[in-house]
């Protein structure tokens, strides 16, 4: 399982998220950020469910006053076989 994101996937970012992003972390840079750190940031912006379905990771986004498990739909949902790659993936929708 791949622990950090690659390097090129911050040269994927707008200038504007980029700044949202060193803004949302509360760093100056950007680091190669970590299967948690990319939680810690979702979690500032909405509730999320992260389940697996065979071999793929689903990330599952609502509002911060929806709870995740009350029959309510997703706002919107990232997948993946890597779980970093469907948090990044979800990061960046959410920049």
């Amino acid at each position: 399982m791949k622990q950090r994101i690659e390097p090129e996937y911050l040269e994927q970012l707008s200038d504007k998220q980029k700044r949202v992003l060193k803004e949302l972390y509360g760093q100056n840079g950007l680091p190669l950020f970590s299967v948690g750190q990319l939680i810690e940031i979702i979690r500032k912006l909405r509730q999320m469910d992260i389940y697996t379905v065979d071999d793929w990771w689903h990330v599952q986004l609502f509002d911060l006053e929806t709870c995740a498990n009350d029959g309510r739909d997703c706002e919107s949902e990232s997948s993946n076989k890597e779980l970093c790659d469907a948090l990044w993936q979800t990061v960046k929708d959410l920049l």
